[in-house]
């Protein structure tokens, strides 16, 4: 049953994501500038409208934002039940939608059209961790995913509104734990996708083997957010060296094996123990909150150009992105488990070492030979030979044994 809440929306001659390509924001508001509900401004801090909603006493943070500015949370009237309360959709037309009656829904994401939403259903007193799919009108409520306690987190619907990423830890046994992998295996943690209707279900980023305990505590729930074009999202993590930072992994798989990779980080905070970013306005920014700081940053998606905006978070609330008005979904998966020996033969040692790690190799053994053809240092063969194919399984990939020359015998 639909709860139904009438609102009026305070119109703007342009919104915040309008006319111009400007950037809007939407954050919770207990009376800012007058309004209570919802307020969405530009990086600016520049007021464009109010969508009222009275919380009560408490402010229920926005989670997840629509093209048109549709707004949806969890929300309920006592504030220690925070993130565990029923989803609501606050809609432009000016009333909002109580999407189901459970406490124990939360983690809510929505499509850049405002059409589907998603959101994790953790009942309480039970051991069940489920990811469900509902119409913005509150129809078609569909159990996509099922997991006990801790294994499913952060779901978040593609912009298109036709997959979901979401993170995964393995079930108890006899669960084979979380994947699949394009070869068919299982993993213990991951960064998964799956259709929108809970089929093809395939692991993306192979997550850590050991899960840390204590106040940097690794954890699946750490937000996800798609790029526009849906290649890419962004999440925290944990660095080796225990500071939380971003990084941004595509979609397509290519990434399966770079969790925390250097390449894939995107902030370099000194101290930040928690930090929630999402790509905003386009798919190569990316705006940021973090707490060792009290303001926003938007900056590249390699790492460049870090702009503070004027968005102060400990005053306004973490601020949510109003996506643009179409978006996509991931590209086909690339297999990068399966891989072919590249050409080495005549290189240089350093060379060929670098080319063999573009492919997802390593070098193995090696051993010297003299040849009257090939310099000193540089490769004389190579096993497997280069086009062979081979069964790659992680990070270094499978080995490639080389004879480099000694140069010609004297």
């Amino acid at each position: 049953m639909l709860g139904v809440v009438a609102g009026a929306l305070l119109l703007a001659s342009a919104t915040a994501a309008g006319a111009g390509g400007a950037v809007g924001v939407v954050v919770a508001s207990r009376g800012t500038a007058g309004c209570t509900g919802f307020v969405v401004e530009s990086l600016s801090a520049v007021m464009s409208r109010c969508i009222p909603f009275d919380p009560g006493a408490w402010a229920a943070p926005p989670t997840a934002v629509a093209s048109d500015e549709s707004v949806a949370f969890d929300y309920g009237p006592d504030p220690l039940m925070e993130g565990g309360l029923p989803v609501w959709l606050v809609h432009p037309s000016g009333s909002a939608l109580e999407l189901d009656t459970t406490q124990g829904d939360n983690e809510v994401s929505i499509s850049a059209d405002s059409s589907k939403l998603a959101f994790l259903r953790t009942p309480w007193n039970t051991d069940t961790r489920d990811i469900y799919t509902v119409n913005a009108d509150g129809s078609g409520l569909r159990l996509v995913a099922s997991g006990t306690v801790d294994s499913l987190d952060a779901p978040a619907i593609s912009p298109d509104g036709r997959s979901i990423a979401y993170w995964c830890l393995p079930n108890p046994p006899p669960s084979r734990g979380c994947g699949p992998l394009p070869d068919g295996s299982y993993r213990q943690s991951g960064l998964m996708l799956m259709n929108a209707d809970g089929t093809d279900k395939r692991m993306i980023v192979i997550g850590p083997t050991h899960v840390p305990v204590g106040p940097l505590e690794w954890s699946p729930g750490w937000p996800l957010s798609w790029s526009p074009n849906g290649q890419w999202l962004t999440t925290q993590g944990l660095t080796p060296s225990e500071t939380t930072q971003l990084f941004a992994y595509r979609t397509d798989g290519s990434d399966l094996f770079h969790y925390l990779d250097p390449r894939r980080q995107v902030t370099h905070l000194s101290r930040a123990v928690s930090v929630f970013g999402e790509f905003c306005g386009s798919s190569s920014q990316i705006l940021y909150v973090s707490d060792d700081s009290r303001y926003a940053y938007l900056i590249d998606r390699d790492g460049s150009n870090r702009q503070r905006t004027a968005l102060n978070e400990w005053q306004t609330g973490e601020p949510v992105c109003v996506p643009p008005a179409k978006g996509g979904g991931p590209p086909p998966i690339v297999n990068v488990m399966r891989v072919t020996v590249p050409a080495v033969r005549t290189l240089s040692y350093a060379a060929a070492r670098q080319r063999l790690r573009r492919a997802g190799f390593h070098v193995g053994t090696f051993k010297r030979a003299y040849s009257d053809r090939i310099q000193r240092g540089h490769v004389i063969a190579q096993y497997p030979h280069a086009g062979a194919h081979a069964h790659r399984t992680n990070k270094d990939g499978p080995p490639v044994k080389l004879i480099l020359s000694r140069g010609p015998r004297h």
